[in-house]
């Protein structure tokens, strides 16, 4: 093996280790929700370290919505694997794209036939919007 592939499998290992010590904490998961009304778009990252990004910006997340969001990213994991798009209703307010590590899933508000943790995510968002972004919605 010449020098170049050497230099290049060693660093990817060094990356790796340094990944498990101490590194950038795992996103459990990403939430983008649009909508109809005003103040209806935002964007967050749900990291397991306890932070969040709000719409780009960094902050600490109570240790009860971290709480919900580990246990959510699992009851999430099968629907974003299956790549899940549940049609919209006949007037959504709401929609959400839900990116995991496993996949994507998409729904709005009034989609038919959601899972209970799809109902979950809808909640979370709007409180971690609240609570820790400090928005109306």
């Amino acid at each position: 093996m010449s020098r170049g592939p050497r230099l290049l499998a060693g660093s990817v290992l060094l990356a790796a280790g340094l990944a498990g010590c101490g590194g950038v904490s795992a996103d459990l998961f990403a939430v983008t929700r649009s909508g109809t009304v005003p103040g209806a778009n935002f964007a967050m990252i749900v990291r397991d370290d306890g932070t969040v990004t709000c719409d780009g910006r960094r902050r600490a997340l109570p240790p009860e919505l971290l709480i919900k969001a580990r246990g959510l990213q699992s009851d999430l994991e099968p629907s974003a694997t299956a790549a899940t798009a549940l049609p919209s209703g006949p007037r959504p307010v709401f929609t959400y794209v839900v990116v995991t590590p496993g996949g994507r899933l998409s729904f709005s508000d009034e989609s038919p036939h959601q899972p209970a943790a799809f109902y979950q995510v809808a909640l979370l968002t709007t409180q971690v919007a609240r609570q820790v972004c400090r928005l109306p919605r």
